[in-house]
């Protein structure tokens, strides 16, 4: 027997969501308390990602950035309708996961295989994308930063994440000047210790900056309280 505060919660997809779920007879329904639950957006995949997992691949975070209608496709049917079965695997949250998670040097080759092929092969193509070095945008950041698409600046970003805390402040601060939404954006990926050691430097260096960081990016309130 439960005890008498003890909750039980279940949870399922819908038929309008899976092909493969069923209806619940009345009088059970009838004795539950209902809560729709609406699909993970990319920046709530992403919250989860980097508080699951140390490492992995934000190269995706880039693609799904340029590319939101990619981040989940159900097999449907010329009508609409979702698929029971069907012939290939389909982008979700849970195999961007899978996909992210991979070693970097695998991603580009299994990306049909995990997330589907016109959506794999549309991620191979933008990886294939050529971006500066860190070092060419240390030396002409504004120069080149101009010059870049929005597909390369999105890779430019996740390629951040992986460089040492100081030479990122000096790519962010380059960049919040030329091009605060990036700036912004690439603040969202960032290691928690990384946005730390950028809070810091700019309330410093940059009293400006850190007003303006701390007015409108909420990641940043939070490391300032402790939060994260």
């Amino acid at each position: 027997k439960l005890h008498k505060d003890c909750l039980i919660i279940v949870a399922g997809n819908t038929p309008k969501e899976s092909s493969i779920s069923n209806e619940l007879p009345s009088p059970f329904m009838n004795r539950i308390i209902h809560l729709q639950v609406e699909p993970a957006t990319v920046d709530e995949w992403v919250d989860y990602m980097n508080k699951k997992y140390p490492s992995w691949d934000r190269r995706i975070l880039a693609f799904l950035k340029k590319y939101p209608e990619e981040f989940m496709k159900l097999p449907t049917s010329e009508d609409g309708e979702i698929l029971n079965t069907c012939s290939e695997t389909y982008p979700t949250p849970r195999s961007w996961t899978n996909l992210a998670v991979l070693d970097k040097n695998l991603v580009t080759e299994l990306a049909p295989n995990i997330v589907g092929n016109k959506t794999g092969n549309r991620l191979k193509a933008y990886l294939s994308t050529k971006i500066p070095t860190i070092e060419e945008l240390e030396k002409d950041m504004t120069n080149i930063w101009k010059s870049l698409s929005v597909s390369q600046k999105h890779l430019v970003n996740s390629s951040l994440v992986s460089e040492k805390p100081e030479r990122v402040w000096r790519i962010f601060k380059e960049m919040f000047r030329i091009d605060k939404e990036f700036a912004f954006s690439l603040l969202t990926i960032l290691d928690k210790n990384v946005k730390q050691f950028i809070a810091e430097k700019s309330s410093l260096e940059d009293p400006d900056m850190f007003t303006e960081m701390v007015t409108n990016i909420n990641e940043v309130k939070s490391i300032l309280k402790g939060d994260k």
